[in-house]
């Protein structure tokens, strides 16, 4: 009889523990969360170093960005490719890569960071399936307005907004230049 009040307090205070184990981890998970999304202060700044390689470990860095206008484009990237024997094709990115792609290809052009861009054109050249060898390789961002909501208006054609442009000399694949055009084409 003794023992068999002793098992029921000490499952009890098993579960307990869980629990509070539980808690605290939920606890301390939104409140990564939520710290990484306030605005940069000292506060914020000095918890920073503690919190955010949990939110890079486990991939929840996002911006909720709450009261900010929505975008009022609808933008397309795309790879362009020119072979040496003249064909040229033009694949949007949507069809071959992950969300977590189209982001970086979306922050190369929003940051604007030309060797970062040129290095990542370097690298998928050189993972490219071709049967022959590249002349050019671009990456191109295009973009139309969108309409407000409820509102149904004509089939728009994008607008050339960014346009980086890898050329090769030879199919030795050397880098022969690399330039950046903005805007839209003349």
């Amino acid at each position: 009889m003794l023992t068999e009040s002793i098992e029921h307090r000490v499952i009890p205070l098993r579960l307990k523990i869980r629990r509070a184990i539980l808690s605290s981890l939920l606890l301390l998970h939104v409140s990564s969360i939520f710290l990484n999304n306030l605005a940069w202060s000292p506060l914020i700044k000095s918890l920073y170093p503690y919190y955010y390689p949990y939110i890079q470990w486990t991939g929840q860095r996002q911006d909720w960005k709450m009261y900010k206008n929505p975008d009022h484009f609808d933008q397309q990237i795309n790879y362009g490719f020119l072979l040496e024997n003249g064909i040229s094709k033009k694949i949007p990115v949507t069809f071959e890569n992950s969300p977590r792609m189209l982001y970086f290809l979306e922050g190369l052009f929003s940051q604007g960071q030309e060797q970062e861009v040129m290095s990542y054109l370097e690298w998928k050249s050189n993972r490219i399936q071709k049967p022959h060898h590249l002349k050019s390789l671009v990456l191109q961002r295009s973009t139309r307005e969108t309409p407000p909501p409820g509102i149904l208006r004509k089939a728009q054609e994008y607008t050339l907004q960014k346009e980086y442009v890898l050329s090769f000399i030879s199919s030795n694949s050397a880098l022969q230049q690399d330039h950046k055009v903005s805007g839209a084409p003349p």
